[in-house]
């Protein structure tokens, strides 16, 4: 993620996104992950991502709805930003 917000604060306007784009036909998966990282980066203010290109990404997909993004936005920032631990999960199984 650290990579993504370099890059794109380096080069975010200089991007071929049209060549982006179409890199991404029929590779749901892919679009769906770019989709997640773009989003997620420009609704925190980490980088400006060019807004005309989230919605094509997210129509080249139908993995990631608005729920299941919101899910992962949280599960982000609880996890990684704030570094805190899976405790839950490392718990099952444990007595």
């Amino acid at each position: 993620m650290l990579d993504a917000i370099y890059l794109l604060r380096a080069s975010g306007k200089s991007l071929d996104w049209d060549r982006l784009l179409a890199g991404l036909d029929n590779n749901e998966l892919a679009a769906a992950s770019l989709y997640i990282m773009l989003a997620y980066l420009s609704r925190r203010g980490l980088a400006a991502c060019a807004s005309p290109v989230l919605s094509p990404i997210a129509s080249r997909q139908r993995i990631i709805g608005a729920w299941e993004l919101k899910i992962i936005e949280l599960l982000l920032d609880t996890y990684l930003i704030q570094g805190r631990p899976f405790a839950r999960f490392s718990t099952l199984g444990r007595r």
